[in-house]
């Protein structure tokens, strides 16, 4: 009898056994594809019993296994964090680069704009030409308009994704944290099912920021991301997204912030998340970039505009017109120093537009780019001269003291028209020459001699021995009378002599006339050969009406590499394509992630994944162990029947 109970005690502990595999079996078929869930094995042992610990008493459970890897778990939460980064990266600059057509928008309206300048300059008199450039002119306003509109739309939009993508990183720390208060009161036993949701929580998180896990030995988890702690014994941290306009930050990029106040990095945050704020940063550089392409294309027309004469025969005035230079200072300062800032050469500001932060060390300043981070030394004040801005500094700056710089801010959205009257633009140019002397608009030409004045270009330095006419009597009537054929003068229709020199009919001569106002600084040099005999005499008018080489020099400016060797609209195809690149970037960035996690979600499947096949084939082995212990205990029941009747 002893025998045949050790038998049976021996089929009924396999029973149990099997009974227990099979139900692990069952739940690993049932969960093969829930997310997080690490495929069950049956722990078996032999049974040992008696001080000897004899083994051959049956089988016994030791417990339940749920496979996992901690090393490939991590490596495909970080492929997860890159691939959500990626995503989110992809998503938000191919919207950013929809705003940069090449056949509507900007470059168009350039193209259009200098097109209608050339057509003016052959028919400067005609008003629908003029018209025409006007409604141009405010079309190109209107396209910079539109496009730092959209860009500031997707920066919105960035901004309200990075609010929902916080409050969801805040929800999954919350339930990672009760699943670690569940753990610890449980003791860290029959904590399978915790740790799949876990795992499956952890994997949600990671792909909307990345974290660093430390796993201790009961099962609980501590989180973080460079160094600040998202998840300890203490509960969860709450993170909150803020957009705000700071000193430091005019643009209120948008910011994760630790409830002790400590700012994220975002190349360290990682996720959609990650991918969110990298988008913000570059859509700001965009579109900062495209405020310098406004601020230069206003300054480069305004400027050509202020060497031509209306049909009134006035100075061009502006066309265009931006939002002054910003300067913030920062709210550590502890000088009264204030700046004032404003762009003295449009074409030579960086390309990424600024904006610059200008620090003082208590003995001189210097300006570090904020998009590039290049520094330069500026010196000690109160003037600074650096990068087509110019910085006036009043009172006294204390060492420390910093103040921000932005050249363009705004350009974009707020660039204008200033005139909508044809007849405000400046097509004619400010002097033409006519041989003889002119009166009653009646020419009489009794020059002699050969003399020839040509029709004239700017310059910013005059020829050496040019006779310079000072910008008061810029815009009047003026006569150059040779008063031997080695001498000259410029004169008033009076006169009255206002410059003079020698002549040489070998060299030459030039006459360089200052131009006033907002030209100030630039000649119109017009210069003069041939063999000219004594009285004879050049007119020197205001262009009228019937001049267009202004408006044709407005029309060249397109072809003017005037931008580092490029023209306005290479330098536009150098921001579209900037937005291309950076597209481009980020699509090469999310093949590689996806290819990341399909390599290391296939590693982690083959150690906690559950094979079907796998299970099926040991769901027919247990199925037979199961049978065959229940076979052995009906035969061993028969036997004691048996041994039963026969008493």
């Amino acid at each position: 009898m002893p025998g045949l109970t050790s038998v049976l005690n021996a089929d009924l502990s396999g029973l149990q056994a099997y009974r227990e595999a099979l139900q692990a079996i069952s739940e690993n078929i049932s969960n093969a594809t829930t997310p997080g869930y690490g495929r069950r094995s049956v722990d078996m042992a032999s049974q040992v019993s008696g001080p000897d610990q004899m083994v051959g008493n049956g089988v016994q459970v030791d417990g339940v296994t749920r496979a996992a890897s901690a090393f490939a778990d991590a490596r495909y939460r970080s492929a997860l964090s890159s691939q959500g980064s990626a995503d989110a990266l992809v998503q938000a600059l191919t919207t950013l680069q929809s705003n940069f057509s090449t056949s509507t928008g900007i470059n168009s309206s350039l193209s259009q704009f200098f097109s209608d300048a050339l057509n003016l300059a052959s028919q400067p008199q005609n008003l629908p030409a003029r018209q025409t450039l006007i409604s141009d002119g405010q079309q190109l306003a209107a396209s910079f308009n539109t496009v730092a509109g959209n860009i500031q739309g997707n920066r919105n939009n960035l901004d309200q994704q990075a609010s929902g993508l916080t409050a969801q990183v805040n929800q999954l720390l919350t339930q990672l944290a009760s699943i670690n208060q569940q753990i610890r009161t449980r003791g860290g036993t029959d904590i399978n099912a915790l740790l799949d949701n876990q795992q499956a929580a952890l994997q949600s998180l990671s792909k909307l920021i990345g974290v660093n896990v430390i796993r201790y030995s009961n099962g609980t988890i501590r989180l973080s991301n460079n160094g600040q702690v998202f998840l300890d014994s203490a509960g969860a941290a709450t993170l909150s997204e803020q957009s705000t306009v700071t000193a430091s930050d005019p643009t209120g990029a948008p910011q994760i912030v630790m409830p002790n106040g400590h700012v994220l990095n975002p190349t360290t945050v990682s996720g959609q998340l990650g991918g969110v704020l990298t988008a913000a940063t570059q859509a700001q550089s965009i579109l900062q970039s495209v405020n310098r392409m406004a601020t230069v294309t206003a300054a480069l027309i305004n400027g050509q505009q202020a060497l031509g004469l209306t049909p009134s025969g006035t100075q061009g005035g502006p066309l265009f017109s931006v939002p002054s230079p910003t300067v913030t200072a920062q709210p550590t300062n502890t000088g009264s120093a204030a700046l004032s800032a404003l762009v003295s050469n449009a074409t030579q500001l960086p390309s990424n537009g600024g904006p610059y932060m200008l620090s003082y060390n208590g003995t001189q300043w210097t300006a570090v780019n904020q998009g590039d981070g290049k520094s330069q030394t500026l010196g000690t004040g109160p003037t600074l001269s650096f990068s087509g801005i110019s910085v006036t500094v009043s009172g006294t700056a204390n060492a420390g003291d910093q103040f921000l710089v932005d050249p363009v801010n705004g350009a974009a959205a707020g660039l204008t028209m200033t005139t909508s009257d044809p007849t405000a633009i400046a097509a004619a140019v400010p002097y033409v020459q006519t041989p003889g002397t002119v009166s009653g608009g009646a020419v009489t030409d009794n020059n002699a001699g050969t003399g020839v004045v040509g029709s004239g270009s700017v310059t910013t330095t005059p020829t050496a021995g040019a006779l310079v006419v000072p910008a008061a009597d810029f815009g009047s009537t003026l006569q150059l009378v040779f008063t031997s054929s080695a001498a000259y003068q410029v004169q008033t229709t009076g006169g009255s002599v206002i410059a003079s020199g020698t002549y040489s009919p070998t060299s030459g001569g030039s006459v360089a006339l200052a131009y006033p106002g907002s030209a100030s600084g630039q000649y119109w040099q017009m210069n003069v050969s041939g063999s000219p005999a004594a009285g004879d005499t050049f007119t020197l008018s205001p262009g009228g009406t019937a001049s267009g080489g202004n408006a044709d020099a407005l029309g060249q400016l397109a072809t003017q590499p005037l931008l580092s060797g490029n023209t306005l609209n290479d330098a536009w195809s150098n921001v579209t394509g900037d937005v291309g690149a950076a597209v481009n970037s980020a699509n090469t960035g999310q093949t590689n992630a996806n290819t990341a996690v399909q390599s290391t979600q296939a590693t982690v499947a083959s150690i906690s994944g559950v094979s079907l096949d796998q299970q099926a084939g040991q769901l027919q082995l247990y199925q037979q162990a199961y049978q065959a212990s229940a076979k052995s205990i009906s035969i061993v029941n028969q036997l004691f029947q048996g041994l039963l009747n026969a008493v």
